[in-house]
């Protein structure tokens, strides 16, 4: 018999234009004297990738798999974006030697980017299988990129129940020529014995 393995690429990228050349006077005026956004902003554009965490997740418990999301934030031009592909591939394999249904296996790749001014990205990646309703194995690690910061992150996979395992991964960027300009960044990813993953948590400090 053939069992179906499934290859899932999820990206996911928020556009995050923190020192674009776009930004307004008036905006800019806000900045405090470091360079760093202020503690509102930072507030307003943390509510902003709620939103669309929320529309995003949404759109995956439709069914949807290739979209973007996105929206904006009074401080600056550009706007914040998530996107998704997904990719699913077929092979053929043999069934789970103690159970009739087929093990299958999703892959997830997940991006917070700014790519205005400094430029950083914090990538999430990993998989898991899973099999009548348990998720089985799983593995998760990061890649940082920004060549103007020092870069260092913690990821790890926690096992919440039989059904249900969950991705934490934070970034730190330090800034090489501007400190102490630092921004941090967060990605929570749940993985379902359904086959189903959510984003549980996307934010920058």
């Amino acid at each position: 018999m053939k069992k179906v393995l499934f290859g899932v690429l999820l990206s996911v990228v928020f556009v995050i234009g923190l020192f674009g050349s776009n930004t307004s006077a008036s905006a800019a005026e806000e900045v405090d004297s470091s360079g760093k956004l202020t503690s509102e902003q930072l507030e307003e554009m943390n509510e902003a990738l709620e939103n669309l965490k929320n529309k995003a997740n949404k759109k995956l418990e439709d069914g949807e798999e290739n979209f973007v999301v996105s929206t904006n934030v009074s401080f600056q031009d550009e706007p914040l974006e998530m996107e998704f592909e997904a990719d699913e591939v077929e092979n053929n394999q043999a069934l789970s030697s103690n159970s009739t249904s087929a093990v299958q296996e999703k892959n997830f790749s997940h991006t917070v980017k700014n790519t205005a001014g400094f430029n950083f990205s914090h990538r999430v990646f990993g998989s898991f299988t899973y099999e009548s309703g348990d998720v089985n194995n799983y593995s998760a690690d990061s890649d940082l990129t920004g060549a103007l910061y020092s870069k260092s992150h913690n990821t790890k996979v926690d096992r919440l129940d039989s059904s249900v395992a969950k991705v934490r991964s934070s970034g730190t960027f330090k800034a090489l020529k501007y400190a102490p300009i630092e921004y941090k960044t967060r990605i929570d990813i749940g993985l379902y014995g359904s086959g189903d993953y959510r984003v549980l948590k996307a934010s920058l400090n």
